[in-house]
């Protein structure tokens, strides 16, 4: 479940998109509340080491991605899209 969720996120093209697809997965009977999809994709994140600096020959290791944080950054992204979007109405 939490791979379907992550890619249905992942291609939404804007934020009307994304809440269209909410409408869908709660007729399925599957609550899509942010904080429900964050916890879902949350638990399918492996647990990293993360370097703490350079490696001893001073070159930076790149950080590990993932696809469910892939996901959950497009969400915040999405939502301040719609944010702007309402509050630029407003004025």
């Amino acid at each position: 479940m939490p791979q379907l969720v992550g890619a249905t996120i992942l291609g939404a093209r804007d934020s009307e998109e994304l809440d269209r697809t909410k409408q869908v997965f709660e007729h399925l009977g599957i609550p899509f509340r942010t904080e429900n999809m964050f916890k879902l994709m949350a638990g399918s994140v492996p647990g990293w080491n993360l370097p703490l600096g350079p490696d001893s020959s001073g070159r930076v290791l790149a950080l590990p991605t993932n696809s469910m944080l892939e996901a959950m950054k497009r969400i915040i992204q999405l939502a301040g899209t719609k944010r702007r979007r309402r509050d630029a109405g407003r004025t």
